[in-house]
């Protein structure tokens, strides 16, 4: 008796073995299957947000590894987006409370002192700060789309306190099609 197919994507399939025709030593089932695309899911979300607290963590190689995952039908598409998207945009909500909580003196001291650890100068917060009020609120939504912008993009909104619902909304918009 051949075991239904669940259709994972076209052309992939996920076979879901009934437990009289298991063969021995397999204990592939549709909640091992469930579960190993969930920690796919958020490890790719994981990598992500750490990517956006440390900016030398490159989000070019994790999301190629997360098409990678959805084209060989381990991961979906969509939950790829999704998880990718969810933590990158937590990461610039912690650099955003970050900037807000701290304001532009305190920050460049830490980032003096401290700023080895996330590749962050005193220099890199002021053309961030610059670039800001230059360009405004548009400049959160096309930061998200530049290496390294996308990280400290969110300290000058934060220090210039953007109201955060709005500032959370371009974030999402530029790291979503990004």
């Amino acid at each position: 008796m051949a075991s239904p197919r669940l259709t994972v994507r076209p052309g992939h399939h996920v076979a879901i073995p009934n437990r009289d025709d298991r063969p021995p030593g397999t204990s592939a089932s549709i909640g091992t299957f469930f579960l190993l695309t969930f920690a796919l899911g958020w490890g790719v979300g994981i990598l992500m947000f750490l990517e956006n607290v440390f900016p030398p963590i490159p989000s070019e190689l994790i999301m190629p590894l997360g098409g990678y995952l959805s084209e060989t039908g381990d991961l979906s598409f969509w939950l790829v987006v999704a998880f990718g998207s969810v933590g990158s945009i937590l990461g610039a909500l912690l650099w955003y409370v970050v900037g807000r909580r701290l304001g532009r003196e305190r920050l460049k001291r830490w980032a003096g002192r401290h700023g080895a650890w996330v590749a962050m100068t005193p220099d890199e917060i002021d053309r961030a700060d610059r670039w800001f009020e230059r360009h405004g609120i548009v400049s959160v939504f096309v930061a998200r789309m530049i290496p390294f912008l996308r990280t400290v993009i969110s300290v000058p909104a934060g220090i210039a306190r953007m109201p955060l619902l709005r500032s959370m909304a371009f974030s999402a918009a530029g790291t979503f099609l990004w």
